[in-house]
């Protein structure tokens, strides 16, 4: 990690990880909150640096997040993570239990970070399963975080106190809204927090309606894209003709006529 300054290009300060470890991701610019992980020891750390480039803190985790918040196998950009904000003090990130590897899915709880200590402040409580939670920013002393749909709800906003955790509710998602919301894919979405509205961008978003079957309906089948080769072959070409059979006038042997060609 290098500070540069922006006026003349020159370092301000340079922090080097140890041997074999590799930088995941920036969590925060304003407290600098940076991710880094070890793929042979299978663990990450987080490291939060004072102004001066100083390290006010170390730890490695207890608990699992995203890989596009600890970088693990994920190979875009260094402030892709969307599950976390910070305050002067503490680091706020979606969470959830360690898996097999770096990369956690469902990210179901929220733990606060001390960013002097390493250690943790508090965590909320589990969300049912195929909830996520998210947070966003922090406002007013409170910690703003969105709560994906799932368990037959639709998704919601919630503000946490920095304090100790407790929840309010802000924001409800109608119950017309769950469909909408379920299609969009967890680990592609970009969330944004702003004037007390969440906005949602999303690269990739599943159907909402089943496939429908096309055997046995020629009105449903699905025909191959015209610019593929084989398509544009059987769409510019007539099929042959069929040759025909004719008999010379003395009767004796059938002559085939030539094909022709289209």
């Amino acid at each position: 990690m290098e500070e540069l300054d922006p006026a003349t290009g020159a370092s301000r300060w340079h922090h080097t990880y140890e041997k074999d470890w590799t930088v995941g991701r920036v969590l925060s610019v304003d407290p600098l909150v940076v991710t880094a992980h070890h793929k042979d020891k299978k663990t990450w750390s987080v490291t939060a640096f004072a102004a001066d480039g100083r390290v006010r803190s170390q730890s490695t985790p207890g608990f699992g997040v995203s890989g596009r918040c600890n970088g693990f196998g994920n190979s875009t950009g260094h402030q892709e993570c969307y599950a976390a904000a910070a305050d002067a003090d503490t680091l706020y990130i979606g969470a959830g239990k360690p898996g097999k590897t770096l990369a956690v899915e469902d990210t179901h709880q929220v733990v606060a970070v001390d960013l002097d200590t390493g250690r943790e402040k508090w965590r909320t409580a589990e969300q049912p399963k195929g909830r996520t939670m998210w947070p966003l920013a922090v406002q007013e002393g409170r910690v703003v975080v969105y709560v994906s749909p799932g368990s037959g709800q639709a998704a919601s906003v919630i503000s946490l106190a920095a304090a100790d955790g407790s929840a309010q509710p802000v924001l409800q998602s109608p119950a017309v809204a769950r469909g909408a919301e379920g299609v969009f894919y967890a680990h592609g979405i970009r969330l944004a927090w702003a004037d007390g509205r969440v906005f949602l961008v999303n690269g990739r978003v599943y159907s909402p309606e089943p496939r429908k079957t096309t055997r046995g309906d020629p009105l449903l089948r699905q025909v191959a894209p015209y610019n593929s080769r084989s398509t544009r072959r059987a769409t510019c070409r007539p099929p042959p003709r069929t040759p025909t059979r004719t008999r010379t006038r003395t009767g004796s042997r059938p002559r085939r006529r030539p094909r022709r060609h289209p």
